[in-house]
């Protein structure tokens, strides 16, 4: 085979040599002929005709010549491809809408290739042999929620258990996930991502860095110089030019960090968050924790990663790692809170392969893939609409060349030929769609994700180019068929009488209206949930709440309990007080959605402590739950006389309530806070459960992929006065260390934001400007799945909507053409012309029932995709948004079915006698 086409090669490529050697042969046999034609008597032009009479026919002795040579097939593609690009210059409308439905599918569908590629199919780049890197896996029981989970993360005591068995690892490594941390003074501070990794983190990588050096295991320890590895896009973001970031500092929890290397760009680690900044882990963490980080159930943990030894399976690896966990366990002071009996699993490097769920911020990418793939098939169904339509307006052209000895398959070959042309225009131009669709998709996506390069690279290009040419073969087979398959020019020429559509045409619209049926049944079960979820009764007074953070310094003094100034915070109360457009402001020692502070508690006539989270206490002041909006749903909220000296007292949630005194008033019960000692705090109230986790957590954890989780109702809280905590030992160090404003607005607590800030930046100069944030904007993140959900499964419906609008209008109008003269002779005989409109919109209308139809079953059965990402568990099948789905596409079938059927019951009964 490889012969015949180097055969082929190189007779194109000496083609010009060879037909002037045919020509100067054929040229001299004739001249041969001729001259002894006129030596034998006969005059020049008689020899002239003799000659060429029996030498044969010159054309077709060149034909089968350049047979012979292999450029038979070549010239007949060359003419094809020559034929199409005419018809393309003559048919501007046309092509430029059949590239156009291509370039948006095949484009969209590109720049998701390049996303979805990189976080599933492509290992991290700069990575030295990731297939040799495990992640190391915990799956065990829940203690509060008592379910089976599955996370790679561990406590530092099971990490160093893991990192002590070097028989079967040749290497041990552990970074925390990026987080956001202030690196600057007061409202001018920059908030960095930071991520924590051990000395052999970089080592086990493999990573080599663009300048300077990396992490190493003598920098990860607590009598090391501080040094920081840093991004090559924070490098350029804040120097200019990497280079001038070497020996410069960057300081974080009041110790300074020397830049000694930068990264190369795009690089983020196993895991595409983007970090800024890298620490020795022994040096960050005592710094921002203290001495806490390593206890078990202190809230730290981190991603470990191995390399296994030599030899070592990783059965028996996970094996090992299992015993380590376990061991660790067993000996840790909380032995009875941690399960006991949980596994260790080894898993690939790239968690999306690893066996535990696909992540809340990953589900999305997923379904909007697949929402990408769906509007391609609705672009192909269109495109070969119109090329169906198209060769149904050629049928006289395609005759001809039928006659003329094209053959079927020659006309087929034309129409395939045709197609793939413009597949190949269309695919120039999804380019440039993959490169606009490919940046906006990761930054609505994965905003925090680090990319590696642009949108475009060559796996995009050559999943383009496949992508092309496969669209184009599909689009034009059933065209290519339906030519192929008339034979005659009676078969292809015959107008009068003409069928109304064919099956393929119909069958084509009826995919259409069934697949728009899908994105519209998505768009709308999102746009249901967004609604459902700003909607949510929290319990605050969402609308109108506006919180200040006094908290400052590090989550170190947070633990250690380093007060606040308590004349700054009522001089700063004071301020916002008198600030038009506030109505009232009281403080509490944690925010709205943010509160987690536990303290020893003993609950007169209990054992133990009853609840399945909890119980978490809050010290406020009188008024703070009129202001938060929290109602008091039985006995009083707090008051002025609570005071030091008197009687202390205490207001439960009912969550609280009903899991400590099932069936039984929690007014006048006793709450002993501190342990031992303690004087009773007596209920004098209990007010309403407010979600303490925001939208992000209880019932909707599933939205953002961390598993079963309880239901908010089920956190349990207790509240007490704020003067009365303050001047108790037991509860001073909280009371006085942390502190919030809760503020009453009368309007949009928005607006509030920069006065607050101003008179914020004055009494307290260090505190970022994070510490001030209204409640609605606390929220808004968590509503991103639904919001983005709605927006994009809207956009992919409009478009299908529209090209499936298009498809049809086209059908339709083709169909009224043919039929032009019969509707003439109707109205000749007397039809109406509201009969004939009715007539022609009914094939439109009925095209689209029958696609809504099968779409609804399509849509029906999808749903369980779908169902995750939805608000709160709510019903993916639901009624509502599959009755707005088919009210929306039967009325877009009667607007595009009622220009064509105005045309036919306008039709000239005159005209048509005439012409019969």
């Amino acid at each position: 085979m490889w012969r015949q086409v180097y055969v082929q090669l190189r007779s194109l490529w000496r083609r010009r040599r060879q037909e002037s050697e045919l020509d100067d042969e054929i040229g001299f046999h004739l001249a041969e002929e001729i001259e002894e034609r006129v030596a034998a008597g006969m005059s020049p032009e008689q020899a002239r005709a003799a000659a060429r009479r029996d030498f044969g026919n010159v054309p077709l002795i060149r034909e089968l010549t350049r047979e012979t040579w292999g450029w038979g097939a070549a010239e007949r593609l060359w003419q094809d491809a020559g034929s199409a690009v005419r018809m393309m210059r003559r048919n501007p409308g046309y092509t430029c809408a059949v590239v156009v439905t291509l370039a948006l599918g095949i484009g969209l569908n590109a720049a998701m290739y390049g996303l979805l590629s990189r976080l599933f199919l492509l290992a991290p780049p700069y990575i030295q042999d990731p297939d040799g890197i495990h992640r190391v896996y915990v799956r065990q029981l829940g203690f509060f929620s008592g379910q089976i989970s599955t996370a790679n993360r561990m406590g530092w005591s099971e990490f160093s258990a893991l990192r002590a068995d070097d028989a079967r690892f040749a290497a041990v490594a552990g970074a925390t996930n990026p987080r956001a941390m202030p690196y600057g003074r007061g409202q001018a501070a920059e908030n960095l991502h930071v991520s924590w990794v051990t000395g052999e983190f970089f080592a086990l990588l493999g990573v080599r860095p663009a300048l300077g050096r990396l992490i190493g295991p003598e920098d990860d320890d607590l009598a090391a110089l501080p040094v920081a590895v840093i991004g090559d896009g924070y490098a350029r973001r804040r120097f200019g030019r990497a280079p001038e970031a070497l020996g410069a500092t960057v300081g974080f929890d009041d110790v300074t960090y020397v830049i000694v290397g930068v990264l190369p760009p795009g690089f983020s680690g196993p895991d595409p968050s983007a970090a800024d900044v890298w620490l020795p882990l022994r040096l960050a963490a005592p710094a921002s924790r203290g001495d806490t980080w390593t206890r078990p159930r202190s809230g730290f943990s981190l991603m470990p990663f191995v390399r296994l030894a030599p030899g070592v399976t990783g059965q028996a690896a996970g094996a090992a790692a299992t015993v380590a966990l376990r061991a660790s366990r067993v000996d840790s002071p909380i032995a009875d809170r941690v399960d006991t009996e949980a596994t260790a699993l080894l898993g690939p490097l790239l968690r999306t392969r690893g066996p535990s769920d696909i992540a809340g911020d990953l589900r999305l990418p997923l379904l909007v893939g697949g929402v990408a793939l769906v509007v391609l098939l609705v672009a192909v169904a269109n495109v070969t609409n119109l090329l169906m339509l198209r060769v149904a307006a050629r049928r006289r052209e395609l005759a001809v060349r039928n006659a003329l000895g094209a053959g079927r398959w020659g006309v087929g070959r034309l129409l395939v030929i045709e197609s793939v042309l413009l597949a190949a225009l269309a695919g120039a131009a999804a380019l440039a769609v993959a490169a606009f669709a490919g940046r906006v998709l990761r930054v609505t996506l994965l905003p925090r994700y680090n990319w590696a390069g642009g949108p475009v690279d060559a796996p995009v290009m050559v999943f383009t180019g496949v992508t092309v040419f496969l669209v184009g073969l599909a689009a034009a087979l059933a065209p290519a068929f339906y030519a192929a398959r008339a034979r005659g020019l009676d078969r292809l020429d015959g107008l009068r009488g003409a069928r109304s559509g064919s099956p393929v045409r119909n069958g084509l619209i009826v995919v259409q209206a069934a697949l728009s049926v899908v994105l519209l049944v998505g768009g709308a079960l999102f746009l249901r949930s967004f609604q459902a979820a700003r909607g949510v009764d929290i319990g605050y007074a969402k609308e109108n709440v506006l919180t200040v953070n006094l908290v400052g310094g590090s989550l170190r003094s947070l633990m250690n309990d380093t007060p606040l100034d308590g004349t700054a915070v009522l001089a700063m109360e004071a301020r916002v007080r008198a600030m038009p457009g506030v109505v009232e402001v009281a403080q509490g020692t944690s925010t709205p959605l943010y509160s987690r502070r536990a303290i020893p508690l003993r609950i007169d006539g209990l054992d133990g402590i009853p609840f399945g989270e909890g119980p978490y206490v809050s010290f406020v002041t009188p008024g703070f739950f009129r202001v938060a909006g929290l109602g008091i749903r039985e006995g009083r909220g707090f008051a002025e006389r609570d005071r030091p000296g008197a009687r202390k007292v205490a207001v439960v949630n009912t969550a609280f309530a009903r899991q400590a005194w099932p069936g039984a008033r929690a007014i006048g019960r006793c709450l002993f806070v501190g342990g031992e000692g303690a004087d009773c705090a007596t209920v004098v109230g209990v007010v309403e459960t407010p979600l303490e986790r925001g939208l992000g957590g209880g019932p909707l954890a599933s939205v953002s992929g961390r598993g079963p989780s309880l239901d908010a109702a089920d956190i349990s809280q207790y509240y007490l006065p704020l003067e009365q905590a303050a001047s108790d030992a037991a509860t001073s160090g909280t009371a006085l260390s942390q502190r919030a404003l809760v503020v009453r607005t009368r309007g949009n607590p928005e607006r509030m934001v920069g006065p607050v800030l101003l008179a914020l930046g004055e009494v307290f100069p260090n505190l970022p400007r994070s510490a001030v944030q209204s409640l609605p904007a606390a929220l808004a993140p968590q509503l991103r799945t639904w919001r983005i959900g709605t927006a994009l499964f809207g956009a992919a419906a409009l478009l299908a909507l529209l090209l499936a609008a298009v498809g049809l209008y086209a059908v339709i109008a083709f169909g009224v053409r043919q039929r032009e003269l019969e509707f003439g002779i109707r109205r000749a005989l007397g039809a109406q012309s509201w009969h004939l409109l009715r007539l022609v919109m009914a094939r439109g209308v009925g095209l689209v029932a029958a696609g809504v139809a099968a779409g609804a079953l399509g849509a029906f059965w999808a749903g369980r995709f779908v169902t995750p990402l939805l608000f709160d568990g709510r019903n993916a099948r639901d009624p509502l948004a599959f009755a707005a789905a088919a009210l929306v596409l039967l009325s877009v079938a009667l607007a595009a079915s009622f220009l064509p059927a105005r045309r036919a019951a306008l039709a000239d009964p005159r005209q048509a006698l005439q012409a019969e």
